[in-house]
């Protein structure tokens, strides 16, 4: 897909400023591979050839945020309940200034710095949507388990603090991780190495198209579901901050089918709640993407998807291990205690954590 990814980048602005187009990547099918143009609607007009190479149009809606704001469920589902020691793939919810309430998404994964483990999980979740216009992330936040949205309550459902995080970036225009790293206050309340539903996991890797993967979330549980694109790049702007509007692009995503009405019935892959999901090899378990965005079944729209940021962008961004051994350093600068982290600086000290037994504690 060499070539196509070439014709793609060189003309992916352009096509997004067509009206009613807000993405566009690479796929194949059984006649090859073809470049993607992602859409409002079938009024939406695309090239049938983009530098001779075809174009598949896909109406799949504008994608979304998929954080739960507030709104609380029943406990019946066991990724919604409070668990100590708590795995990955359970709900979590922090602060969110701009919208003076809770947010509540998935604990992603736990992970390492020298200074011992944290939760990861989304921007959006854990730090308010922070960005560089809208600055309102502040080190040491609490982030709960469960989240508000599970009736968690802060103190009492304390697991961590907001560490370190990943600005969105509408100055520049391109975004390509929603992270952030929570520090956890007591290493013995986490069950490291474990994700819901899934148990263990391997290595971070490169996806790619045609993978099958699976996923365990807060809000759709396990899923499973196939990778279409690794490559995509979204406008899922406009968003108007303090009285201006800013287009909100999101570069190098994988892109995976979700294919329920709501997002939240079987056969989807992630609905509203599932932000911070990590995808993950159906054989391997190797950890290829965060859930973050998507869309659904409604309005005309028949291709909703859901878009995930692949993983080694998220580790070159903040700078973790998935285990409590080498540490990478940051690649592209992270934030550390609300200062930006230079590329190529080194964080400091390890802490080894046990295994235990998970269980689950009801309120």
């Amino acid at each position: 897909m060499v070539r196509a990814f070439a014709v793609k980048e060189a003309v992916k602005y352009d096509i997004l400023r067509l009206l009613g187009v807000h993405g566009i990547g690479i796929s194949k099918d059984g006649l090859g591979e073809h470049i993607v143009v992602y859409v409002l609607s079938h009024q939406v007009q695309v090239p049938d050839l983009i530098g001779n190479i075809r174009v598949v149009k896909l109406v799949t809606g504008r994608p979304k945020l998929l954080s739960q704001f507030a709104t609380q469920f029943s406990t019946s589902i066991l990724n919604q309940q409070k668990w100590r020691p708590y795995p990955a793939g359970v709900s979590i919810g922090a602060y969110d200034a701009t919208k003076g309430g809770w947010e509540t998404g998935t604990l992603g994964l736990i992970v390492y710095d020298t200074r011992g483990p944290l939760i990861l999980s989304c921007n959006h979740i854990m730090a308010g949507s922070t960005s560089d216009i809208d600055p309102v992330a502040a080190a040491g936040s609490h982030v709960i388990q469960p989240g508000t949205g599970d009736f968690g309550s802060d103190p009492a459902d304390l697991i961590a603090t907001l560490d370190r995080w990943v600005p969105y970036s509408f100055q520049t225009g391109r975004n390509t991780v929603d992270a952030a790293l929570a520090r956890i206050s007591n290493p013995p309340d986490l069950s490291p190495n474990n994700i819901l539903f899934i148990g263990g996991y391997g290595k971070i890797a490169l996806p790619h198209v045609g993978q099958a993967v699976k996923k365990s979330g807060r809000t759709t549980q396990l899923t499973f579901g196939t990778i279409t694109d690794t490559s995509a790049t979204f406008n899922m702007g406009p968003v108007t901050i303090n009285g201006a509007s800013y287009d909100f692009i999101w570069d190098d995503q994988i892109v995976i089918p979700n294919p329920g009405f709501t997002g939240n019935d079987p056969g989807s892959f992630a609905g509203a709640g599932d932000s911070g999901s990590l995808v993950l090899d159906q054989q391997s378990h190797e950890l290829l993407g965060m859930v973050f965005a998507g869309t659904y079944i409604e309005g005309g729209i028949e291709n909703p998807v859901v878009l995930a940021n692949k993983m080694t962008n998220v580790q070159s961004a903040l700078g973790f291990s998935t285990a409590p051994t080498a540490l990478p350093r940051p690649g592209n600068g992270g934030w550390i205690g609300g200062v930006i982290l230079a590329a190529g600086a080194v964080i400091a000290s390890a802490v080894f954590v046990t295994r235990s037994n998970n269980q689950h504690l009801t309120n």
